[in-house]
């Protein structure tokens, strides 16, 4: 319908099946199943299976399964299976499996698998496996992993 959002059917020569929501301008390119959902102006990239939605403007490169969601802008580079979701403006790399949470501004790289959540602004660098729990501003740098005491509140170290 002319002035409204518009169902693009994703065929099956070579870009997979599904549907695809068109409410936005730029240049965009699918494969893959499953439904995809965006918003907003730029160039966007998908790849894989699963749901995907995304909001705002920037570049957007997503590859491999599972659940999306981002919104904001920048430049958001995502790769590896699991459930990912990101708020905020700057630049996000991350790879791997596990489930993160990000949000605030700034510049964050994750590889590994695990759990890990991060809240504020500055440049945060994580590697390794296990559950990174960060927040705050400035500088952050682990690697390795968090082992804690069962039953014991706070009793944690890094290994």
């Amino acid at each position: 319908r002319a002035g409204g959002p518009r169902w693009r059917s994703c065929g099956s020569r070579g870009a997979g099946r599904g549907r695809v929501l068109d409410i936005r301008s730029g240049t965009h390119m699918r494969s893959g199943s499953g439904t995809h959902f965006r918003s907003g102006s730029g160039t966007h990239m998908r790849s894989g299976s699963g749901t995907h939605m995304r909001s705002g403007s920037g570049t957007h490169m997503r590859s491999g399964s599972g659940t999306h969601m981002r919104s904001g802008s920048g430049t958001h580079m995502r790769s590896g299976s699991g459930t990912h979701f990101r708020s905020g403006s700057g630049t996000h790399m991350r790879s791997g499996s596990g489930t993160h949470m990000r949000s605030g501004s700034g510049t964050h790289m994750r590889s590994g698998s695990g759990t890990h959540m991060r809240s504020g602004s500055g440049t945060h660098f994580r590697s390794g496996s296990g559950t990174h729990m960060r927040s705050g501003s400035g500088t952050h740098f682990r690697s390795g992993y968090l082992q804690c005491v069962p039953g014991c509140s706070g009793c944690c170290r890094w290994r």
